[in-house]
């Protein structure tokens, strides 16, 4: 049941971005269908762990906030003044 959907979904985005290759004459326009399931499939969930777990810093950039100098004092890992 789940195979039969995704490929309905593929086959209903894929006649949705047929307009830009024919309009255009560019196939690149296919790629929308291929970023709409990159979306779903990588990014949504990345977005649900970050919604729950806003204190976890240990995946993210924010990490080593508490060891970098604040905004306009003195750069201690290069000895440069911001």
């Amino acid at each position: 049941m789940l195979v039969r959907y995704a490929v309905v979904v593929a086959a209903m985005s894929l006649v949705h971005c047929a307009y830009g290759p024919v309009r255009t004459r560019d196939p690149r326009f296919l790629l929308i269908a291929v970023y709409g399931f990159l979306h779903a499939a990588l990014l949504i969930p990345v977005r649900m762990r970050a919604l729950f777990t806003p204190g976890d810093s240990s995946w993210g950039t924010r990490g080593r906030a508490a060891t970098t100098a604040p905004v306009g004092g003195p750069d201690v890992r290069s000895g440069v003044s911001l």
